[in-house]
């Protein structure tokens, strides 16, 4: 995964990739984003997005566009809320076998600094395909650029942990979930800054 961020203004333009897989599978996402600061405490982004599919048993892969967007509400310095909705159009992959639809998602959730050390996360996710998932993590900053994370989700449970590095133009994460019918899985982010 990558981004490139372009602050502008009041807000940011975003160009965003993310791949899942290798070979004859792979998933890809790619999106175009724009955040604006609406005002002292509440800002909002929307994002157009591109998703790829490559499956061994089709001759191309196939593709799609959908939208998200969200929204921030930060009513003090420790507290932080916010609330996003994920392809409400209900696009998806077109397949042999008819419209394979994306799910649409929506989250609400936020996170609490008890310190300059320590921040708890937490989220409920729906989409229309499941029931609502939970969803919580705690970093914790040993020193000032160094992130160890740690988090759950319930039903099926989920656990995940990580390490971070962030300065103040590039940040760098590595993460692992494990799920117990799928074992573990690894992930990584960099992103630079301008």
């Amino acid at each position: 995964a990558g981004s490139f961020v372009l602050p502008v203004a009041n807000g940011a333009f975003a160009l965003s990739t993310c791949q899942f897989g290798k070979g004859t599978f792979r998933e890809s996402k790619y999106g175009l984003a724009w955040a604006l600061k609406l005002f002292e405490k509440w800002s909002a982004a929307l994002q157009l997005s591109y998703f790829l599919q490559s499956l061994p048993e089709n001759d191309r892969a196939n593709g799609f566009a959908t939208f998200e967007g969200g929204i921030l509400f930060r009513p003090s310095a420790n507290l932080h809320l916010g609330a996003h909705l994920f392809n409400p159009v209900l696009n998806g992959f077109q397949t042999p076998y008819g419209k394979q639809k994306m799910p649409f998602a929506m989250r609400l959730g936020g996170h609490y600094a008890f310190s300059d050390m320590v921040l708890l996360a937490f989220e409920a996710e729906r989409d229309n395909r499941n029931p609502v998932l939970i969803k919580t993590g705690i970093e914790f900053l040993p020193v000032k650029q160094f992130a160890i994370r740690f988090g759950a989700s319930g039903t099926p449970v989920r656990y995940t942990a990580g390490f971070g590095y962030a300065t103040r133009r590039f940040s760098a994460d590595l993460g692992f979930a494990y799920h117990h019918n799928l074992g573990i899985s690894p992930s990584v982010s960099v992103q630079f800054g301008l």
